[in-house]
């Protein structure tokens, strides 16, 4: 049986929040023809997640492969209200906190010095397992 082997996130279209999908979860569906070397399955991979920040819907597919030889393809993914981005690298997530620096400060009443700003990244990035 094809297995996606890695969670992936997703970015919302309406405000931009990126979600992790984790992959053991997702439903799919099989399809299998017949070729001259042996049967060919596709696998097509379907699932929906609901945006935490907007409440929107997204809606994703991903097709792919399992050959008789025992090989595997990812051909196609389709994402309707959001996009499939990358895990943000550790330059991003400070560029992310950044963002949101001013806003905790105010929330939370206190001061957030940059010095911690990149600790927190580089340590959540090495400690941090998926």
């Amino acid at each position: 049986m094809m297995r996606i082997p890695n969670d992936f996130y997703i970015r919302c279209d309406k405000c931009n929040h990126v979600s992790l999908v984790e992959t053991d979860g997702l439903d799919y569906e099989t399809s299998v023809y017949d070729r001259p070397m042996g049967e060919e399955i596709e696998y097509t991979f379907y699932g929906e997640i609901c945006c935490e920040k907007c409440h929107s819907w997204i809606e994703f597919c991903i097709r792919g492969y399992e050959y008789p030889v025992g090989a595997f393809n990812y051909s196609d993914a389709e994402c309707h209200g959001g996009e499939f981005v990358d895990e943000p690298t550790v330059e991003d997530t400070i560029s992310i906190l950044r963002g949101l620096k001013e806003r905790y400060e105010v929330y939370h009443g206190v001061k957030i010095q940059d010095q911690a700003i990149i600790a927190a990244a580089t340590l959540s990035n090495r400690y941090i397992a998926d």
